[in-house]
């Protein structure tokens, strides 16, 4: 189990990118960024899955460390954000934390990395 922090940077005014590397069982602890203040997001999910669903999740609490009311988000088309292959999304809600989560590791070598692109437009 490893906690994985997630690591912004601004990458031109007004849009800031937030990444998380290297999730690789579903006992891995992947903290919550927020960008709330960046209406428009995109999300790309890439790496090695071996059978782990990656689930983009968000929470409307003013708590970084909530331990419940974590919601499935969907994009733009209303489809979930589950990820089992490497993809592209925009991401239809705006959470004041957001976090992915990594289930149904059955063996075998996983290492997923999100990158989460926030912008005004």
């Amino acid at each position: 189990m490893a906690t994985i922090r997630p690591v912004g940077s601004w990458v031109a005014p007004h849009v800031h990118r937030v990444i998380w590397e290297g999730i690789t069982t579903s006992d891995d602890v992947v903290e919550p960024a927020s960008d709330v203040s960046f209406p428009h997001k995109t999300v790309t999910v890439t790496g090695t899955f071996n059978s782990v669903t990656l689930t983009i999740e968000g929470n409307t609490t003013t708590d970084r460390t909530a331990t419940t009311g974590w919601v499935t988000l969907n994009d733009i088309n209303g489809s979930a954000l589950t990820f089992t292959a490497d993809r592209a999304e925009t991401i239809a809600e705006n959470p004041t934390f957001i976090r992915a989560r990594a289930s149904g590791a059955t063996g075998g070598v996983q290492d997923i990395d999100v990158v989460m692109i926030s912008t005004h437009a």
